[in-house]
């Protein structure tokens, strides 16, 4: 499991759940409910990317149901709605231009080029299996 660092903000000492804000060093910013110093419960994280995951967390890993606004690398939108468990998606995949896919995906780690063509680490990326063709198709 990743190890994740920040700044627990609004949270009083002694307290088993409270709601609060995490603002981490990658600037990531969670804003929900936390146990223990970790996400757990109802809570919305904000990535650097322009990404927005709104749902359940369990030990600082989106787990649950919950609501993904994601921007793909052509520069549309593409909503995940539903259940999330570890690197497993159920539900369903709204694409920019009204396409739906409903069923499962699953989310592999992948690199990512910056604009001046770095590689800049690992994503993931959410794709879903073929089973006529026994290929992975990216979403």
């Amino acid at each position: 499991m990743e190890t994740l660092f920040g700044v627990i903000n609004n949270v009083k000492k002694n307290l088993q759940m409270t709601k609060g804000s995490i603002d981490f060093e990658n600037g990531n910013i969670y804003v929900g409910e936390i146990c223990n110093g970790a996400m757990n419960g109802r809570g919305n994280m904000m990535y650097t990317n322009g990404d927005v995951f709104t749902g359940t967390f369990c030990n600082n890993v989106i787990r649950g149901y919950g609501k993904l606004l994601s921007k793909t690398i052509y520069g549309t939108f593409i909503t995940y709605e539903g259940v999330f468990d570890d690197v497993e998606f159920y539900g369903c995949i709204t694409y920019e231009n009204g396409d739906v896919y409903c069923g499962s995906a699953t989310a592999i780690p992948s690199a990512y080029l910056s604009k001046d063509g770095t590689i800049c680490g690992t994503i993931l990326s959410y794709v879903i299996y073929d089973n006529t063709t026994n290929t992975y198709i990216p979403v």
